[in-house]
């Protein structure tokens, strides 16, 4: 076992909880979707408040990061193409630490096909050409992370989701079978509970569910 490495996924985890917690605590104060509207939570709402917790831990962040896909190698530029552009919903990086960390998330993780789409994002991130334009530094990290976020109410999925082997669909749900060869690759997979309680359709467990790997790890899935 790598000590050192182990070290570093658990201050990586440590970051994803305080994030949670914090998540958590504000939507104590306010939900921001009234009743009459898409009740969902918003991925943003995941991603800012993990960029809060990196931000006070020396990291320097970056959101919506365009990258080149491998269907076609140059990020693209034209208004048309938007629907091709691939893009990170969080990059963050410690100079220091020389570490990097690749974020996705999602508000809830009921769409398999858009789960795996934000796994597949994770999986092809590539940093992009250093841009001398802007940018007088060029950062080569050492230690590379992927991590996807997410949150639900669904306690059999979260089991699911957090259990030892990750079989190929949760309870209920189908067509997560490639969704659970990536959860089966990581690294730290958990959920955390953040809220517990009588709701208007009975009781529920609402959880933040992560899953984090090694960025070179995770690109021998296959």
């Amino acid at each position: 076992m790598d000590v050192q490495h182990e070290r570093e996924l658990d201050v990586i985890e440590s970051y994803i909880q305080k994030s949670a917690l914090s998540l958590a605590e504000g939507l104590e104060w306010f939900w921001p979707y009234s009743k009459t509207m898409n009740s969902t939570l918003k991925e943003a709402n995941i991603v800012s408040h993990l960029a809060h917790v990196l931000l006070n831990n020396s990291f320097f962040v970056y959101s919506e990061v365009p990258f080149a896909d491998k269907k076609n190698k140059n990020i693209m530029k034209n208004k048309e193409d938007d629907n091709k552009r691939m893009s990170l919903d969080l990059l963050a990086f410690n100079i220091k630490e020389r570490m990097l960390i690749c974020l996705e998330a999602k508000g809830h993780p009921y769409d398999p096909k858009k789960v795996l789409e934000d796994m597949i994002r994770l999986k092809d991130f590539e940093m992009p050409e250093h841009d001398t334009t802007w940018s007088r530094n060029i950062f080569y990290p050492e230690k590379r992370f992927a991590l996807f976020a997410t949150t639900c109410t669904d306690k059999n999925f979260s089991d699911w989701w957090s259990g030892d082997e990750v079989e190929s669909n949760p309870p209920g749900r189908y067509a997560y079978e490639n969704i659970a060869k990536y959860l089966n690759k990581t690294k730290r997979r958990y959920s955390y509970v953040l809220r517990e309680g009588q709701g208007d359709n009975g009781e529920f467990c609402w959880r933040y569910l992560y899953a984090l790997w090694d960025l070179e790890q995770l690109k021998t899935v296959s």
